[in-house]
Order: structure tokens, then sequence, then C-alpha cells
């Protein structure tokens, strides 16, 4: 099973679509490119193994990425606004102002966890 991220990075914010085997399954938020100057900056593109994660943090399973380079403790994880996240991914299934704020976030999660499989490999792609 393979996810692919495919993002559409804007100055301030970077709006993407999670594929899973290529069906569409959410819409993520991520930090812009470091060459923005943000706090904190999306992940680099790639393919990355994907576990699944008990996050105390959030009390809950999440995805979790691993050999993301210069990266540790990124995960794929519930969240609306870049406030809520250093530099993970957030998923949801809606999106507001032009994609930098995500609706229904924890049951776009869930239904992702669902459906799945191991092992699992995400793709991070730039949208030509």
């Amino acid at each position: 099973m393979k996810l692919t991220l495919q993002r559409y990075p804007q100055p301030s914010f970077t709006p993407g679509i999670l594929y899973v085997d290529g069906v569409m399954e959410c819409f993520t938020l991520e930090w812009p490119h470091p060459e923005q100057g943000a706090k904190y900056a999306c992940i680099p593109k790639g393919v990355y193994p994907v576990t699944l994660y008990s996050s105390p943090h959030f009390n809950r399973s999440v995805l979790r990425l691993s050999d993301v380079p210069g990266r540790t403790d990124i995960e794929i994880h519930p969240g609306n606004t870049l406030a809520d996240t250093k530099g993970c991914i957030l998923v949801g299934k809606g999106r507001s102002s032009g994609g930098s704020i995500l609706t229904a976030s924890g049951p776009a999660l869930d239904d992702l966890v669902v459906v799945v499989t191991f092992p699992l490999t995400i793709s991070v792609e730039e949208a030509k």
C-alpha cells in the first residue's frame, strides 16, 4: 500500500491532497518550504516508511514517518491550522481559506488509520 501526498506550495503554508493507492483520501496542511523563512517547515520531497504510532501527545494512534532527512518524530496527525503543528502533516476532510484551514481533522485521521495497511510508504511530491 502507498500513500501519495501531492502538495501545492504557497508562500505562507503548504496545502495538499493525500491519496491512498491513487484514490483521494483527505486534504493536508503543512508549514511552507524552509526558504520561505517560517518558524517551521514542510518535510522534504521523498519516499518515507510509515508506521502506526500511539502518540502520547494526542493520546491516540497517528501515522509516523521515518527516515525524514534532518527530522525526527514526523507524524500525520489531527489539527486545523499551522498553530497545531511543529512541522508534521495535518489532515482534514475539508478545507477553507484557500487551504490554510482544515476541517473535520479528527474524523479524517480516523478514516485514514482504518483504510491503510502495512507495510506502508508515503511519497511526498510537489504538484506539477
